[in-house]
C-alpha cells in the first residue's frame, strides 16, 4: 500500500483547534452560569446558538480535513525501472595486488594478467553492483571510485601496475584501510581482495595493521572475499638481472582474514570455477541495498481533495436549506478540486498531432534553423534526417550534419536520395576537416548519379587540397634524425594551408523540405558563425601532439593521495621490496 507524503506535517496540529474551541466554550458557559442563582439556572436561556453532537462532529471533521490539506499530501510517481527485481545493487570494492610478486608465472600467463582476465569475466556476471578499484604495492591508491558503469574498469586494469612503479613493497594494510574508508557505512558492501598472499605482508608492524584493518571491516559488517592468485605456496620469481627469488605465500593468514570478516578464501583453479564460487556462491548471496528511487518522476499533489471536503462540510447547513444561493455556494466549494485536476498524461500528449515536414521546411526557409532542426528531430524517415542535417549545416554544426546525412543515406529508398545524401555528407565532412572521408562520399554520390558535375568539381577540390597538404608536409619535414626545437613554423604553414574556397552548393532537399544545405544566406540575414578552414589544420596538428599518458596521470594521483596521508616513497625502504 502506497501512503502519501506530507510537505508540512506540523500543519496537522491545526486539527486540535476544535478541541480548543470546545474548551473555551465550556469555560464561557461556566462563567455565565456562575452569575445565576442555582434555582433559576433551568430557566436560563443561552443567547449563543447551540450545536448538537452531530454538528460538533461535522465541525471537527472539517478542521481535520483543512489541517490535512495545509500539510500538503502528495504522491511521488517514479519512472518505472526495467527488471528492477533482477538487480543486485551491492557496493563491491576490488583491491588488486600489483606488487612485484604478482609477476610470477606459476599461473599462466602470470599472476597479475590472470587476475585481470578473471576481473574481465566477472564484469559479465554483475547484475547492478557498483564497483570500485584500489591497487596497492608499497602504498595503496584509489584508481576508480564506486561507479555504476562497469566498462570504466578494464582500461584502468591495464595500467594499474604502472601507476605504482614508484612504490615498491607490499602494504596490504593501507589497501584495506582505504577500502574501508571509501565504502559508505549505511550501505551493504563487500571487498574483493585479489593477491598472491605473500607472507611479507603479515610481518612486523604492517602485519598488525592488516589485522586492524580487517577488524574495521568486521565492525562495519563488510565481508572480505579473497581470491588467492598462487598455484603453489612456494615458487620462484626470475628478476630482470636473471637472478631468482623464492616467493612464499601465506594462505592460512589470508583464510584467517576472510573468516574474521565473514568472507571466504577462494584458491585459484580454473576461471569458471573461481567465478562460480566467488559470485554465484558468495557475492550474489549477500543482502543488497534497496533500489534507488528515481529522481525524474513527478509529484502528484493531493491537497485539493481534503480541502474540497472541508468546504463542503462547512457549507452543508447552507446546502440543506431551501435557499436560491445554495447551488452557487456548492459549486464554489468544488473550485479547489477543479483547479488541481491532473494535467494530460504523456500518452495523451503523444496522441496530439506531431509537427509535419511542411512546417519544418517552412521554418528552414525562414532562416530559423534552430527550430527547423528541432522539428525535424521529432520526425522519422529519410526526409527528416536530411532536413535535420541541412539545418545543422546552416548552423555551422558540421559534425552533427554529417551524422544526419549518414542516417539519411541509410534510410534512402532510391538512388537519387542516396546520391543527394552522400553529396551533402561530403560537403559536411569537408567543412569538418575530414577531407579523405569527404572524397569517398563524393565518389559514392557519383556512383549513384554518374556525370554529376557539382560532385565531380567538389571531389577535384578536395583531392587538390589533400595533395597540397601531403606535398607541404614532405617539403617541410625536418632532416632525418633531427627534431625541430618548436612547432611555430609548422603552425604557420598549417594555418595558411587551405584558402577559404567555398564548395559548390549542396543538393536540393527532397520532398517537402526543399532547399540547399549550404547555399548563401538571403541578403540581409546574418550568417551563422562557422570555423574557418584555415583553423582546422592547426587544430589537427595540435591534436597529433597530444599524448595519452593515463599511467602517469594515475601515478601522480596516487602520489598526491599518499602525500595527504603523510606517506612518501622513501618511507617504504624498510618494507620488503619484491
Amino acid at each position: 500500500m502506497i501512503l502519501p507524503d506530507l510537505h508540512t506535517p506540523a500543519a496537522l496540529l491545526l486539527a486540535l483547534l476544535p478541541l480548543l474551541l470546545i474548551l473555551l466554550r465550556r469555560r464561557r458557559q461556566r462563567t455565565q452560569l456562575a452569575c445565576v442563582d442555582p434555582k433559576l439556572r433551568p430557566w436560563v436561556l443561552d443567547i449563543s446558538p447551540r450545536q448538537t453532537g452531530r454538528g460538533h462532529l461535522r465541525e471537527s471533521l472539517a478542521w481535520l480535513l483543512l489541517a490535512l490539506a495545509l500539510a500538503g499530501p502528495h504522491l511521488r510517481e517514479a519512472l518505472p525501472s526495467n527488471a528492477t527485481g533482477s538487480l543486485h545493487p551491492l557496493d563491491l570494492m576490488i583491491v588488486l595486488d600489483v606488487s612485484r610478486s604478482m609477476q610470477a608465472e606459476d599461473l599462466s600467463p602470470n599472476r597479475l594478467d590472470r587476475a585481470r582476465l578473471t576481473l574481465h569475466d566477472l564484469l559479465s556476471r554483475l547484475h547492478g553492483e557498483r564497483i570500485g578499484l584500489i591497487a596497492y604495492a608499497g602504498t595503496a591508491g584509489l584508481l576508480l571510485p564506486l561507479t555504476d558503469d562497469p566498462q570504466a574498469l578494464p582500461p584502468l586494469l591495464e595500467i594499474a601496475d604502472e601507476a605504482l612503479t614508484d612504490w615498491p613493497g607490499t602494504r596490504l594494510d593501507r589497501a584495506l584501510s582505504l577500502a574501508a574508508a571509501e565504502l559508505a557505512p549505511e550501505r551493504q558492501a563487500a571487498v574483493l581482495l585479489i593477491t598472491d598472499g605473500g607472507e611479507e605482508a603479515f610481518e612486523s608492524a604492517p602485519g598488525t595493521a592488516v589485522l586492524a584493518a580487517a577488524e574495521r571491516l568486521r565492525e562495519r559488517d563488510t565481508p572480505l572475499f579473497i581470491l588467492h592468485m598462487a598455484r603453489d605456496d612456494e615458487t620462484l620469481l626470475r628478476n630482470e638481472d636473471q637472478s631468482t627469488q623464492t616467493l612464499r605465500a601465506a594462505p592460512e593468514r589470508l583464510e584467517e582474514l576472510a573468516e574474521r570478516t565473514g568472507g571466504r578464501l577462494i584458491r585459484a583453479r580454473t576461471p569458471q570455477a573461481e567465478l562460480d564460487t566467488l559470485y554465484d556462491d558468495a557475492l550474489a548471496r549477500l543482502p543488497a541495498n534497496p533500489p534507488a528511487q528515481s529522481t525524474t518522476g513527478r509529484t502528484r499533489e493531493l491537497y485539493a481533495w481534503p480541502l474540497t471536503l472541508a468546504l463542503l462540510l462547512w457549507l452543508l447547513p447552507s446546502l440543506t436549506r431551501p435557499k436560491p444561493a445554495s447551488a452557487p455556494i456548492g459549486l464554489l466549494a468544488l473550485l479547489p478540486l477543479a483547479l488541481t485536476l491532473p494535467a494530460p498524461s504523456a500518452d495523451a500528449a503523444e496522441a496530439r498531432p506531431r509537427p509535419s515536414l511542411e512546417a519544418a521546411a517552412h521554418r528552414w526557409h525562414e532562416g530559423d534553423y534552430v527550430t527547423a532542426q528541432l522539428t525535424y528531430a521529432r520526425l522519422r524517415g529519410h526526409e527528416a534526417r536530411f532536413g535535420e542535417g541541412a539545418s545543422a549545416y546552416r548552423r555551422g554544426d558540421f559534425t552533427q550534419a554529417a551524422r544526419q546525412f549518414e542516417l539519411a543515406f541509410l534510410l534512402a529508398t532510391d538512388d537519387s536520395q542516396r546520391a543527394e545524401s552522400l553529396y551533402n555528407l561530403g560537403n559536411a565532412l569537408f567543412r569538418a576537416g575530414r577531407h579523405a572521408e569527404a572524397a569517398e562520399a563524393y565518389q559514392g554520390a557519383m556512383h549513384y548519379r554518374p556525370g554529376w558535375d557539382e560532385a565531380a568539381a567538389n571531389l577535384w577540390l578536395t583531392r587538390t587540397r589533400l595533395d597540397e597538404h601531403i606535398r607541404k608536409k614532405t617539403i617541410d619535414q625536418p632532416p632525418p634524425g633531427k627534431k625541430p626545437s618548436d612547432f611555430a613554423r609548422y603552425e604557420e604553414i598549417d594555418q595558411a594551408e587551405f584558402p577559404d574556397d567555398p564548395l559548390l552548393g549542396a543538393g536540393a532537399m527532397t520532398g517537402a523540405a526543399t532547399g540547399r544545405a549550404n547555399e548563401p544566406a538571403p541578403s540581409g540575414e546574418p550568417r551563422p558563425f562557422t570555423p574557418s578552414e584555415n583553423d582546422l589544420p592547426a587544430a589537427l596538428k595540435k591534436l597529433e601532439l597530444l599524448e595519452d599518458r593515463r599511467a602517469e596521470l594515475l601515478r601522480e594521483l596516487i602520489r598526491q593521495q599518499a602525500a595527504r596521508a603523510g606517506q612518501s616513497p622513501a618511507q617504504n625502504n624498510g618494507d620488503i621490496a619484491w
